[in-house]
């Protein structure tokens, strides 16, 4: 469930001081039955709350999205959000918020065809809403800042326990210290023991909704886990133990945000200058993996 161009009316007129069904029936000329459904909707996405008593008084959520998007229309009152910001364009511009994604990788991420996006690719690229490089495609932060804030809130919010390390609509990858905490399927790092490669004291990486990952997936969750150059070193004895897939790994990475970290990897591999991790010499490589039993080799 997503915005809906009723909703960011209804939303924009709450901020402007409606506060009840009538009031905003009234304002927006449409009738009390849509206005109850559409607030019923936003209530659930966490933008509204409503006090029930003899009149149910609607109020705009806590949540930081809620006044994220509040800060937004007040920032912006010549801007009409309510005709782009809503449904497939919403969640396109969400998708695309991180990294770099090129047109057959958005369709895959978002369960759509290339011919259903592609007209909204064009739309939202002239409007300047999306930034377009060669063949790939990233929300353009520089133009829209307070937009790029409030997407990139939302797309993180998450209620349960536990570190949000990628999020996007239903799937979730967060990280807990507790074992009784744990929900869905097992990633990353978590998995790595079981794969033969042990690890201790690490803390457990979730993914939902559950389901069974291939190896490339957990190795890909296990790139948004590294902070350290052990942890480096750690994805890098799996990376060459088990010989992946290199097609899946690039596509896994565009999706989740981390093509750049992905290829940084490689960069080490080859012994070559990294952007964002630190650059890990040969020789310190060669006597980590020797505690492996792994065979070191540059790619």
């Amino acid at each position: 469930m997503e915005l809906n161009k009723t909703g960011i009316k209804i939303l924009d007129i709450i901020v402007k001081g409606a506060n009840n069904r009538e009031k905003i029936s009234k304002a927006l000329d449409l009738s009390k039955t849509w206005v109850s459904d559409n607030l019923s909707k936003l209530e659930k996405l966490k933008f509204i709350k409503k006090n029930r008593k003899r009149t149910v008084y609607v109020e705009l959520s806590e949540t930081s999205f809620a006044q994220e998007f509040k800060n937004m229309l007040e920032n912006n009152t010549n801007i009409k959000f309510e005709d782009f910001l809503y449904g497939l364009n919403f969640r396109i511009l969400s998708y695309c918020l991180f990294d770099w994604k090129n047109s057959k990788n958005i369709a895959n991420g978002l369960n759509l065809n290339k011919k259903t996006i592609w007209n909204r690719l064009i739309v939202l690229t002239s409007r300047g809403l999306l930034t377009k490089k060669r063949y790939y495609y990233l929300t353009n932060q520089r133009a829209w800042p307070i937009l790029y804030r409030f997407l990139e809130k939302y797309r993180m919010f998450y209620l349960g326990k536990g570190e949000v390390l990628w999020r996007f609509e239903d799937e979730l990858i967060f990280r807990v210290n507790r074992e009784e905490d744990v929900k869905g399927s097992l990633t990353g790092f978590s998995q790595y023991p079981r794969l033969r490669i042990g690890i201790m004291g690490y803390k457990y990486c979730c993914y939902l909704p559950r389901k069974r990952l291939n190896k490339e997936e957990i190795f890909i969750h296990s790139i948004l886990e590294i902070h350290d150059s052990r942890e480096l070193m750690l994805a890098l004895v799996f990376y060459l133990k088990y010989k992946l897939n290199k097609k899946k790994l690039e596509d896994l990475a565009m999706k989740y945000d981390c093509s750049k970290k992905l290829e940084d990897l490689r960069r080490i591999l080859k012994q070559e200058k990294t952007e964002i991790f630190s650059f890990i010499k040969e020789k310190e490589l060669k006597e980590f993996f020797g505690r492996y039993k792994a065979k070191w080799k540059r790619n």
